[in-house]
């Protein structure tokens, strides 16, 4: 199947997400304006704040870094996948050695919830589709 999305960020990058999740083997073209299909829209004011001091640290998909993981070659598979908005999730991140306070600052995950094995094993455990999800700092 061949499937032609029109507009990136969290609508758009999310659909395709959705659907090569469930087939592989689908063609998903998407269609934006800018370069980047998705950035990190909880990470605004971080940016406007100074904290963040790169826009380009805002930046979650260039359509290179989508296809690694959406394609046929994923980058990084994890056994606990939870989307709370778009291909922003929480997951289990077994390629980190620490989690929480600032490392953000230095090696963040541009949006997802990064998580040690055994958490992400009990909140997937928990947490059904739909289930709400707040995040605050």
């Amino acid at each position: 199947m061949k499937v032609l999305i029109i507009g990136g960020v969290a609508a758009g990058t999310k659909v395709a997400a959705k659907l090569k999740r469930e087939d592989r083997g689908t063609e998903v073209l998407i269609l934006t304006k800018s370069e980047d299909i998705s950035y990190a829209g909880c990470g605004l004011p971080y940016y406007v704040g100074e904290v963040i001091q790169e826009k380009s640290a805002l930046i979650v998909n260039t359509p290179q870094s989508f296809s690694r993981l959406t394609g046929e070659n994923y980058e990084t598979p994890v056994s606990y996948w939870m989307p709370f908005n778009g291909n922003i999730g929480m997951h289990d991140a077994s390629w980190r050695r620490e989690f929480g306070g600032d490392i953000y600052k230095r090696n963040g995950s541009h949006g997802c919830v990064n998580l040690p094995e055994e958490i992400a094993e009990t909140i997937y455990g928990y947490v059904e589709q739909g289930f709400p999800v707040v995040c605050y700092d």
